[in-house]
């Protein structure tokens, strides 16, 4: 008896983990854009080259440049000409390689950090392929901080500006997300498994308990009663 309850808690648990893990828990797709501003020329850069292969300076595509970038996060696409602006909202912080010999294919490891606005105190780290010449270019989130912690999903960068004349290329950010932070801030509800498992087995009306947690719903059936009686099917009607 003792044995069949504790496998019936069991597998309760891992159908209520499988309903609030982070994937789930954040239901809600946050998406927003933010413009990038790779600074490059004048007497404040905000991208600079820092290491480079031999044979780099010969290459079409400056395979093996690595850049350092502390580049400018804003609202709207206008240029900052690096000064800050006051539609600042944040810094992309990190490196990118040029890390293909055919094309202007880019390695992207950078952090979205925000300093003003709903997000300010948080961040996002973005990771992936900016292949620069194409007109949109999907790369991965890849973790967070703040009310983005835990955070997945993805962004398209759409290049607004390539900064021939003015040396500062201007991107647009779509940034598509979600975070379990977001989803914890709301409230979760508690889960009290024994107590649940309790009423499953001693019930009076076990073949049609019901679990529920976070709106969804378990129907344990009879299954529930063969478990506490120890003469468990073959399956389980758990899906």
């Amino acid at each position: 008896m003792a044995g069949s309850k504790t496998l019936l808690l069991l597998l309760c648990a891992a159908a209520a983990a499988a309903m609030l893990s982070p994937a789930s828990a954040a239901d809600d797709l946050t998406k927003f854009k933010v413009y990038f501003h790779d600074v490059l020329a004048g007497k404040s850069p905000t991208a600079i080259r820092i290491a480079q292969a031999a044979s780099t300076n010969s290459s079409s595509t400056f395979f093996g440049a690595v850049v350092a970038i502390d580049d400018p996060l804003t609202t709207g696409p206008a240029v900052t000409g690096s000064a800050k602006s006051k539609d600042e909202i944040g810094r992309a912080q990190g490196t990118y390689t040029f890390a293909d010999q055919a094309t202007f294919g880019l390695l992207m490891n950078m952090n979205f950090v925000f300093t003003a606005g709903d997000y300010k105190g948080s961040g996002l780290t973005i990771y992936g392929r900016n292949e620069v010449l194409s007109a949109v270019r999907e790369m991965s989130i890849i973790g967070g901080t703040g009310k983005f912690r835990m955070a997945r999903g993805y962004v398209e960068a759409r290049t607004m500006d390539s900064g021939a004349k003015s040396g500062e290329t201007v991107v647009e950010y779509t940034v598509y997300v979600k975070a379990a932070a977001a989803a914890a801030e709301g409230g979760l509800p508690e889960l009290n498994l024994a107590n649940d498992v309790q009423s499953m087995t001693n019930g009076k009306d076990v073949n049609h308990t019901l679990c529920e947690k976070k709106g969804q719903w378990i129907k344990v059936q009879k299954w529930a009663t063969q478990a506490a009686a120890q003469t468990l099917p073959s399956s389980s009607p758990l899906p």
